[in-house]
């Protein structure tokens, strides 16, 4: 029950919120091939092979194959449509954190309560 507890507190501080809408390659490749597909801005990030984007105000998520990935950069290069790789500086720092504490506490709770269960069996 602590372990659960402990899952669900550790998620609930990475999501973000609301969750944007996934899209097939094929559909964004579509979108980005025509002028009046309105993506305004692209984050690519190769460790997940997936990409972030924002169409018509809307964020959308997409996978990609990896063999991909070039051609997908030449077409975006040729209808002027801004990208940037995504940098994972300080997110593996937070997740070690994240899981560090959690597992901190669970200890914690574990010491806390074989005190109490000796502190009963010494008085019973």
């Amino acid at each position: 029950m602590i372990a659960l507890l402990a899952f669900l507190g550790v998620r609930a501080l990475r999501t973000n919120g609301s969750k944007p809408t996934a899209w097939t390659f094929s559909r964004f490749v579509n979108a980005v091939g025509t002028d009046a597909g309105g993506v305004e801005s692209v984050t690519v990030d190769q460790s997940r092979q997936s990409l972030s984007a924002t169409i018509n105000g809307q964020t959308v998520t997409v996978d990609y194959p990896a063999q991909a990935l070039p051609g997908l950069e030449h077409v975006m290069r040729a209808h002027e449509v801004s990208y940037k790789p995504k940098t994972s500086g300080g997110t593996a720092w937070w997740r070690v954190l994240a899981g560090v504490i959690a597992f901190v506490l669970l200890i914690a709770l574990w010491i806390f309560r074989m005190k109490t269960v000796r502190t009963r069996r010494a008085n019973a």
